[in-house]
């Protein structure tokens, strides 16, 4: 039960500073408690799933043993309320609501027994003590064990057959069984019932008689156990809500145990709750890549941001920490407003009305959707819903098109969260796209950062650290050459990289990109240029051409002669 609720805090966090300050103040508590916060998480690892329990006596669907097992979880919360931890607002409340119900652990207590099968058709559910016919009929059970030896005794003494046995089965009933060697000396009142190869079976009036009176019992006793056991339950039914309300403070109870025994396990800082506009974060941590990687290899990381700082462009290589930079900072927000303490030095967050995030690459083929038409599915609901109290994390906008269409789209996306008057929210955009850097030259709350990067010898080490500043390089090769791309690829990759970035024309070093042989097409000393068609050499024999001179049969003519060539 804890666990469904934690889903629910981390679905729907707060975003009252006064409500969220009092769950982090509950954790302080609890902290501070000492051992009484090791007692308390002991009481509710023992406890099920009382919620569930809850909701199956509400339907009088529950079984015993479940039944016994709620009474139990009830005897722990009077435990709980003995523990001296209640003394902050939310555990004041919490422990109200935290009834153990003893008239109903006494009802069960006292009608139940406490190891019960787990069907009532199994019988022996019910105490003795409870119901007088009952016990009775129990006696009756019990002592026909007796009767039946006696029997058997006393036919051995009648008979002088010493191996003579009364059994029972389902189909015949009770029955004396004697060796077809020994049915000589069997008495003339015993009724012949079943012949097996090496014995005879015989029933008597008195043994059909006792038969009767333990079957009528053994039915009478079923019956008794399912109605009483039946109308406990709905007595109890009654009472089923009030199981609830326990179960959902014993719940809430336990998520917070569970907060401030993962704050003082991992070292967790408990966040200051603000309310005008800040989000300072120092020292943060990715709570998960922490667990995964040990908080000595992590490479913690600072944020601030406000009303006069609200955009972050944060450039840098891949593989260097851009992406978990980002959801870092989201994961600790979204902490924070649940009312966790958060991996970090220190803490200022005022609380944001939601998170929007555009992370990864994603599309839904069943839907026609690519991964850029998603990408822009998820930008416009950002565009439409956020506003200046939200946190936007966005991440390679515009990298599911074309460069120029790519980058357009970012800055214009860069500009419209700036300018907006409603939609201004607090932004980190992580690019590729360096140009974007400029945004902060004239927009007077967009800031600079980068992933810190050493190269030497043209190998790069990331350092994982979010430094002011812009990145004018993506290192691309290099992570290319890292991830295995064969030596060759690379070094033509260095050499193209090159041109391009000469600012010239492609068609100036059309040599240089197209000089391995037997790596490009050619015609009559021509290469195809992928950059510029007005150099094709179609195109440049077409502007040779004199049309006034031209007659129609030498045009055709001529096109018959392009298209042998061209066909080749």
């Amino acid at each position: 039960m804890g666990e469904r609720l934690l889903r629910k805090w981390i679905l729907s966090p707060m975003t009252d500073p006064i409500k969220i300050r009092q769950r982090l103040e509950t954790v302080q508590s609890l902290i501070e408690s000492g051992t009484q916060l090791t007692n308390l998480r002991e009481y509710l690892s023992a406890i099920g799933d009382m919620e569930r329990l809850a909701g199956k006596l509400g339907n009088q669907k529950i079984t015993p043993p479940q039944l016994i097992s709620m009474s139990e979880a009830l005897k722990i919360v009077a435990k709980i309320k003995k523990l001296e931890i209640w003394n902050s607002f939310l555990l004041e409340r919490i422990n109200e609501q935290l009834d153990p119900l003893d008239k109903i652990c006494e009802r069960i207590e006292n009608t139940v027994v406490p190891d019960p099968p787990n069907s009532i058709a199994d019988g022996g559910v019910i105490r003795a003590g409870v119901i007088p016919e009952l016990d009775e009929l129990r006696k009756l059970q019990d002592d026909s064990t007796t009767v039946l030896k006696e029997m058997e005794q006393k036919l051995r003494q009648e008979t002088g057959i010493e191996k003579l046995r009364i059994g029972f089965n389902k189909v015949f009933g009770y029955y004396i069984e004697i060796s077809r060697a020994q049915t000589k000396n069997a008495p003339p009142n015993l009724i012949r019932k079943q012949t097996l190869v090496n014995s005879e079976r015989f029933i008597t009036p008195e043994l059909k008689e006792l038969e009767s009176k333990l079957l009528a019992a053994e039915e009478r006793i079923n019956y008794i156990e399912r109605e009483y056991f039946l109308t406990l339950v709905a007595e109890l039914s009654i009472e089923a809500s009030k199981v609830l309300n326990v179960a959902i403070a014993l719940a809430k109870l336990d998520i917070l145990a569970n907060f401030a025994h993962i704050a003082i396990k991992k070292r967790y800082t408990r966040p200051q709750i603000v309310d005008d506009g800040v989000l300072e974060i120092k020292g943060g941590r990715h709570p998960v890549l922490e667990d995964i990687l040990g908080k000595s290899a992590f490479v913690p990381n600072d944020l601030y941001m406000d009303t006069n700082e609200q955009i972050i462009i944060l450039t840098g290589p891949n593989m260097a920490g851009k992406s978990t930079y980002l959801r870092q900072n989201g994961l600790l927000v979204l902490m924070a407003q649940m009312g966790s303490f958060i991996p970090a030095d220190s803490a200022k967050i005022t609380p944001v009305d939601r998170i929007f995030t555009r992370v990864g690459a994603t599309d839904y083929i069943a839907r026609g959707q690519s991964t850029f038409l998603v990408e822009m599915l998820e930008t416009a609901n950002i565009l439409h819903n956020a506003t200046e109290n939200s946190l936007v994390l966005l991440d390679e906008i515009g990298r599911g098109t074309s460069t120029f269409d790519g980058l357009s789209i970012a800055w214009a996306v860069g500009e419209y969260l700036h300018d907006s008057k409603t939609n201004r929210a607090k932004t980190i955009f992580a690019t590729h796209y360096h140009e974007l850097t400029q945004l902060a030259t004239y927009l007077n709350r967009v800031s600079n950062f980068q992933v810190g990067v050493r190269e030497s010898s043209g190998k790069i080490v990331f350092l994982h650290k979010i430094v002011p500043g812009g990145c004018d390089d993506s290192y691309g090769i290099q992570v290319a050459k890292l991830a295995g791309v064969p030596d060759i690829v690379i070094g033509r990759a260095k050499e193209i990289l090159e041109i391009l970035e000469s600012g010239e024309m492609p068609t100036q070093n059309i040599r240089k990109l197209g000089g391995r042989k037997g790596k490009t097409e050619r015609v009559e000393g021509f290469q195809v240029s992928l950059f510029d068609p007005e150099y094709h050499p179609l195109v440049l024999a077409l502007k040779e051409i004199d049309l006034n001179k031209l007659s129609p049969l030498e045009a055709l003519n001529l096109l018959s002669e392009w298209k042998k060539k061209w066909d080749r």
